[in-house]
């Protein structure tokens, strides 16, 4: 038997969850910093006030429905998805979210004009229609599936089309050569001396802020003394356009930068794997418009220290650091916790509302 084989004395399997920092309902209504407000505080600090929601948002359910069929336990799926062909277009998806999330009343009939014409025009939903026809077409497109929203708010209402399309780009990733690595069963996995946790949550402390991640993938190889954190992706960016610009378009760069570094703080308390080495950051992504393959996006540890320390600029992509996030969001909450209401944006009040324009060029002709 090798020497830092799994079933050792000092090492049992499955020994990582009983470090867990959170049960499920733990983590959901935690207050601990995330991924999701860190980086979006610099263009929008009021998110540190706002209580976390569930999201109807097509993209985002879309790919929860993915991480639920791939990293939950057999069973899960039932208990929080709706398959449904009820559902509407996008266009009335869009309006009954924001009937939700603004609180207006759920019998559309009763809605004011005003109303009406809020719902379309708030919802991206602009129309000529007149208000008398823009209210028949939001009863008859959307009333359902108001009702069942309202009443299944603990569940994800699915058609079966997007059902069968989550199946065949999770088969994807099952099953192709470049990702089955990290779905393998559990007897696999102990033939291999490997272990693969799924949905693992922590909490840490980064930048003296209390902060909790779920990570989706944590593999540890007992062989070569390794552990790899990876977050599983899906969207309608092509392959070549998710490499190029996910980490800085939609800021997934800082979510690898910051898991990584809070699992590094948070083994420290696990004697057992105190020698592991921690590896670079992948994110595992299969496009909706090409899902015959996947593609294995990893994080150099120079690119991991450019956006920790230094922050990024990449064509029209300009990201501070993430330790400069995270001072704006210590001094936001400082203005919090004073009770202020009305925040500033950090560098103004740094600067006294000063911004200065720069030259993009190096030299000036004269």
């Amino acid at each position: 038997m090798c020497e830092n084989c799994l079933d050792n004395e000092t090492i049992e399997r499955g020994f990582l969850r009983l470090y867990e920092s959170f049960t499920n309902e733990e983590y959901d209504e935690s207050n601990c910093m995330s991924y999701s407000k860190i980086k979006n505080v610099h263009d929008n600090p009021e998110i540190l006030t706002k209580e976390r929601t569930k999201s109807n948002k097509e993209w985002l359910i879309f790919g929860t429905i993915v991480d639920i069929l791939l990293t939950e336990p057999e069973g899960t799926f039932n208990n929080k998805v709706i398959i449904n062909d009820k559902v509407p277009s996008e266009q009335y998806i869009n309006i009954v979210n924001y009937i939700l999330e603004n609180n207006l009343p759920l019998d559309i009939s009763t809605l004011t004009d005003e109303q009406i014409e809020e719902v379309y025009t708030k919802s991206g939903s602009e129309s000529n229609w007149k208000v008398d026809t823009k209210r028949k077409k939001l009863i008859e497109n959307a009333s359902d599936y108001l009702t069942m929203l309202s009443t299944s708010k603990d569940k994800f209402i699915i058609s079966t089309n997007t059902y069968n399309e989550a199946l065949t780009i999770v088969n994807t990733f099952r099953t192709h050569p470049w990702t089955k690595r990290w779905f393998l069963s559990p007897e696999e996995q102990k033939k291999r001396n490997i272990e693969l946790y799924y949905q693992f949550k922590i909490k840490y402390l980064f930048e003296g802020i209390k902060c909790q991640s779920k990570i989706d993938i944590i593999e540890i190889d007992h062989n070569i003394m390794t552990i790899s954190l990876l977050d599983i992706k899906t969207g309608s960016d092509l392959p070549r356009e998710f490499i190029k610009n996910s980490l800085f378009k939609y800021g997934y760069g800082y979510q690898g930068v910051l898991y990584n570094e809070g699992f590094d703080e948070f083994i420290t308390k696990i004697p057992a794997i105190q020698n592991y080495i921690l590896g670079n950051f992948k994110f595992l992504y299969v496009s909706r418009l090409r899902p015959t393959y996947p593609v294995i996006l990893s994080m150099d540890s120079k690119l991991h220290r450019e956006i920790l320390d230094m922050g990024i600029e990449s064509g029209p992509y300009e990201l501070l650091s993430l330790r400069e996030l995270f001072e704006e969001a210590s001094f936001y909450i400082d203005q919090i916790n004073a009770g202020k209401t009305n925040i500033e944006p950090y560098e103004l009040q740094q600067n006294k509302g000063v911004v200065i324009a720069r030259s993009t060029v190096s030299i000036i002709p004269y």
